[in-house]
């Protein structure tokens, strides 16, 4: 075992009445990866955060070697876009590292490092390009070379691997690993058990704000480490389903936009229709076409009517509701309350205050959303807690076509088989669901017809019975041969 870098000693932090660090003691030692798992809200961001000082904690001690710098790299990207990749470098650093003087930044001197440390870490990015033309890996990639070029000890990456394809995923960790073996530590929050099997040392489990396991990698196995998360959870992780499939609900007609091209399909009552594709596919393009995000040309018809869906208040008029993976039209400085109520104005105004709180309340139990409270505000939830509130929104406003673009990005697996049994409550509700995700695991799991896009275009109608990962890329390949 290595020297001890860091260590956190009856650490507690509380946000209001929330509990969202209760740290026993946990210590990191140098030239290891950590990995660090829970569901949304069980504090592992939080504890990181206190862990690097970004966030100072109520009660307890944090202890860091000598000097040892740690530097946390948050899952929304802190680049600055319209800088180029070694104008990002050292923005926090540059009186140590000397190459600032007077003043004056000695942009040739930052070009040569942050040249030089790619070089190093067998990294092909050039520097000369502006952050914004960089793939989300590329990002990462960079946002961890920034940590390295400020002599951090220890790095902890928050969610790594979202909304990547396997490929970057091993780029991403063939880098942690070269990391690893120059003695630096990685602190590597994440739900991926895969992945983390794979590549961790050691790995820490919390839950509602306290460590429950914390061991090396060889005590656990991928069960093990799901029923950890989910705790007493026995269901199943894709529900089974007996749903009558009914008449059909929406249909559209030559859809085009600047970016898709022809795109026809329908979805009826009771039915999961998944849309998937690789990155550059425009898949979240139909999604945002429907409500009304993008301007497109071709028919749309609801229950057999041809609409026009030419905004977000038309396709909400028409009962569809769009739920994206960026939380959008939820407001983080608003309560559970007021976010759940935001939708349908005149069905707010047509109820008294008390009436408001019990429909509110009724969805924060349907829907497991933690905390309780309806009072805490929005920002103070866990991803996988957002994803649930802005749902709920959703339902109140009696939609009947739900549009999910990447349902279950970012959140844990006790979360997302709630989402999961969410879903089976809304097509057996006779609402249609569209779910647009790269995750081919939940799509061939919960998806009752699958639709194959690449480049703009469809190109495969699969029977969600007939689906395969192999049989989705096989048909994206033989577009890319033609």
């Amino acid at each position: 075992m290595g020297e001890l870098l860091a260590s956190m000693k009856r650490v507690t932090k509380k946000y209001g009445s929330i509990v969202a660090a209760d740290i026993e003691s946990f210590e990191v030692y140098e030239g290891k990866i950590y990995a660090l798992i829970g569901s949304n809200g069980s504090g592992k961001t939080t504890m990181m955060k206190i862990l690097s000082g970004l966030e100072s904690c109520d009660s307890g001690v944090v202890e860091l070697t000598y000097d040892n710098k740690t530097y946390m790299i948050h899952h929304e990207t802190s680049l600055f876009q319209e800088l180029r990749v070694y104008e990002n470098m050292f923005m926090n650093d540059e009186p140590k590292i000397g190459i600032k003087k007077l003043g004056v930044v000695d942009w040739k001197k930052i070009r040569e490092r942050t040249q030089h440390i790619l070089h190093e870490y067998e990294i092909d990015i050039d520097i000369d390009t502006k952050v914004k033309y960089l793939s989300v890996a590329s990002q990462k990639i960079i946002e961890i070379v920034v940590a390295l070029a400020m002599e951090s000890k220890i790095i902890i990456i928050d969610e790594p691997l979202a909304l990547l394809d396997k490929n970057e995923i091993e780029i991403i960790n063939r880098l942690i690993k070269k990391i690893k073996k120059r003695n630096i530590t990685v602190i590597y929050i994440s739900h991926r058990m895969d992945e983390i099997l794979e590549i961790a040392d050691h790995i820490t489990v919390l839950n509602k704000g306290k460590i429950i396991q914390d061991d090396v990698k060889e005590k656990y196995d991928k069960g093990q480490l799901i029923k950890y998360m989910v705790g007493i959870k026995k269901r199943e992780r894709y529900p089974k389903r007996n749903i009558r499939i009914g008449r059909e609900m929406l249909r559209v007609e030559n859809i085009s936009t600047n970016v898709i091209s022809d795109i026809n399909f329908d979805v009826k009552e009771g039915e999961i229709l998944g849309i998937t594709g690789l990155r550059g596919s425009h898949k979240s393009s139909i999604g945002l076409a429907l409500f009304g995000v993008m301007d497109y040309n071709g028919n749309i018809y609801i229950d057999g009517k041809k609409v026009k869906v030419n905004s977000t208040h038309q396709a909400v008029t028409n009962g569809i509701c769009y739920i994206g993976d960026k939380n959008e039209g939820v407001f983080f400085d608003n309560s559970i309350y007021e976010n759940i109520t935001s939708a349908n104005i005149k069905k707010v105004r047509a109820l008294n205050r008390s009436s408001k709180k019990l429909i509110t309340g009724h969805y924060v139990e349907m829907l497991n959303i933690t905390p309780k409270d309806i009072s805490v505000r929005l920002k103070y939830l866990s991803a996988g807690n957002k994803k649930k509130v802005m749902l709920s929104k959703w339902l109140f406003s009696n939609s009947k076509i739900f549009i999910f673009n990447k349902p279950t990005a970012n959140i844990d697996t006790a979360s997302k088989i709630d989402i999961y049994n969410i879903f089976m409550d809304l097509v057996s509700s006779g609402a249609a669901i569209i779910m647009i995700t790269n995750d081919f695991d939940e799509l061939i799991g919960m998806s009752d017809r699958i639709l194959v896009m690449d480049q703009g275009k469809m190109v495969a109608d699969i029977e969600g019975y007939d689906a395969s990962e192999e049989k989705i890329m096989r048909y994206i390949a033989s577009n890319n041969d033609r």
